[in-house]
């Protein structure tokens, strides 16, 4: 379409063909092609429009410019899915519609105060305590009670720490007595003595406290007294 091909005489009124006189601004050809709008007017002005937000205008997804012509003008790429931006591409040429972690960028939700550790090379996540798996315990130590062990991997959060994790398994023990062992199990405790007793093994070999008795008493400072009559004389 010619826009412009002959200029009017201001002063005559008549038309004068442009030829090789082109002294100042004007539009001399200008081809309309899809949504492109022209407008030639004095001065050489040339009108685009751009077309309003429509969904579903196009589906082309690249271009050498980044921008396509569609019926109701001039725009970027309409092909593009949400959170896709346009890249360069130098081994084709084109502008294109990509992913953000196609172009160095990162992606994934998260929450204030959580740990973050990557699901993918560009993705993303976050948990409130770090499982055992990413070298976490996996604990809320703020929130849990007891001792923290460790078993095959396992963290775990236990009231009592247990003889094979170098506790004793017991969460309390009998006032004043004396603690003994039992294997793999749970340390124990004697019952608590009383006055002037002393510890001996009863007969499954566990300690218990005894009274002295009979020809021999002893007391609570440790003075043992020979009872009356009690030992026959040495001739």
């Amino acid at each position: 379409m010619s826009v412009m091909s002959s200029s009017v005489s201001p002063s005559s009124g008549k038309t004068v063909a442009l030829g090789t006189d082109t002294t100042g601004n004007y539009v001399s050809s200008a081809t309309a092609n899809g949504g492109l709008t022209l407008t030639g007017t004095e001065g050489a002005s040339l009108g685009i429009l751009l077309p309003a937000a429509t969904d579903a205008l196009s589906a082309t997804t690249s271009s050498g410019s980044g921008l396509e012509l569609l019926a109701s003008g001039l725009t970027l790429l309409q092909g593009c899915a949400n959170n896709e931006v346009l890249s360069w591409n130098e081994t084709t040429d084109v502008w294109a519609c990509s992913s953000v972690s196609g172009v160095g960028g990162v992606t994934g939700t998260g929450t204030n105060g959580y740990v973050t550790y990557w699901t993918g090379t560009s993705t993303l996540s976050g948990e409130a305590q770090l499982a055992t798996s990413r070298g976490g315990t996996g604990l809320n130590t703020s929130a849990s009670t007891g001792v923290p062990t460790i078993s095959s991997g396992t963290w775990s959060v236990s009231a009592t720490l247990g003889v094979a994790q170098g506790g004793t398994g017991a969460a309390t023990f009998t006032s004043n007595g004396v603690l003994y062992g039992n294997g793999a199990g749970a340390i124990q405790a004697t019952a608590a003595g009383t006055s002037a007793q002393f510890l001996v093994a009863n007969g499954s070999g566990v300690p218990t406290f005894v009274s002295m008795s009979s020809d021999v008493l002893i007391s609570n400072a440790g003075v043992a007294t020979i009872q009356a009559n009690s030992v026959a004389p040495r001739n």
